[in-house]
């Protein structure tokens, strides 16, 4: 368990093509709701992709013993 957290830490980060977008432009100090639907979006995509990174590193590791 403690290699699969070792591994977890020293997943690739993500290089400067697929570098997240700037933040949204902000309005009187709010944000609008169509950009806060994107940042929500954005936050879904981060959360799938870590995921299944998770994911393939368990299923190499033989999966998770219960």
């Amino acid at each position: 368990m403690f290699n699969l957290m070792q591994r977890c830490q020293t997943l690739p980060r993500p290089g400067p093509s697929e570098a997240p977008p700037p933040p949204p432009h902000r309005r009187g100090g709010t944000l609008t709701r169509k950009n806060k639907d994107l940042d929500i979006n954005r936050l879904i995509n981060e959360i799938d992709m870590r995921a299944t990174a998770l994911s393939s590193i368990i299923s190499y590791e033989g999966g998770v013993g219960v």
